[in-house]
Parts: C-alpha cells; structure tokens; sequence
C-alpha cells in the first residue's frame, strides 16, 4: 500500500463520514470495497481512527460515526494551501475534505465572501467586489486554526442572533 491510496481511500472514508453513511466499520470495508478497494475490518478501525471519526447519534437517532466539528488539529491538517487570485481564494485539501472545510467557512458566515463552491480536494471562494481577499484570507487562516473569527476579523466572544 502507497501513501497515496491510504489517502484516496481516506478520502473515500472522509466523504462517507460527511454523508452520515458509517454506522460501523464493516460500513467502511463496504463503502471501500464498492470504491475499488480491499481492506480488513483493522485497515477500517485504523482509517477511522486516523481522521478523527467518533461515534455518536445523528439527527435521526441511529449511531453513526463521524468527525466532530472542525477545531484546531482537524481543518489544520486538511488545509494545504489558501491562494489568491483577484477576487477568489482557492484553497486546496486532501481528497475528500474540501466540502468539509467549505460547509465550515459557509457557517462561519465571513462578511465578504459571497459564496463557495467545494469539489473533492478544492475550493473556490467569491470574495464581493469591496472586499480585501488578503484581509478575508486571514480571517480564513483563523477559522482553519479554530479560533473564532466574527465578522470584523476580531476573535469573537460571542454572537448575537439577528
């Protein structure tokens, strides 16, 4: 096994978790074997494990695993880069955790930033047409560290609902 398919099949695993379909690790070695690839209930523990996944109850009750809600470590890992170009910031991810990190940035709610659109290992971000992309692109730095960005940029304490 490369390092390489560990990590398209992490990917595989990082989508299911995000799609609320693992409810055990025989799921995994289902999901991975319809994917193409040949894996024991270990190599699933193991990828589990390895991203984060926990087990708990999802919205409709039944136990699922899946990865908590980004902080420090997590979306720090899984952000590789966060590029400018004109009135986009491109940030690129391992296989798989792109929509992850975009649903992420799109809760956050960073004034600015107009929308996202996440593939499998890439997002584009739509800055508004007066915003600084370097100034939003920090803001970005802080989400991906797990701090908590309001919308000036400062830490926030706490938000007030409109």
């Amino acid at each position: 096994m490369t390092r390489l398919d560990r990590r398209e099949r992490q990917g595989v695993i990082f989508e299911a978790l995000s799609q609320g379909k693992i409810g055990s690790q025989q799921d995994v070695v289902r999901i991975l074997s319809k994917a193409g690839f040949r894996v024991t209930q270990a190599t699933a523990s193991r990828d589990l494990e390895e991203l984060g996944a926990v087990r708990g109850k999802g919205d409709d009750g039944r136990v699922i695993y899946s990865i908590p809600e980004p902080g420090r470590g997590l979306i720090d890992d899984l952000t590789l880069a966060i590029n400018e170009s004109q009135r986009l910031l491109v940030i690129k991810t391992p296989p798989g955790a792109a929509q992850l990190i975009a649903g992420r940035i799109d809760r956050t709610k960073v004034d600015g930033i107009v929308g996202t659109i996440a593939g499998d290992d890439t997002i584009f971000i739509a800055c508004a047409k007066d915003a600084s992309t370097r100034g939003i692109k920090e803001r970005l730095k802080g989400i991906v560290a797990g701090e908590s960005v309001g919308r000036s940029g400062a830490k926030a304490r706490k938000r007030s609902t409109r």
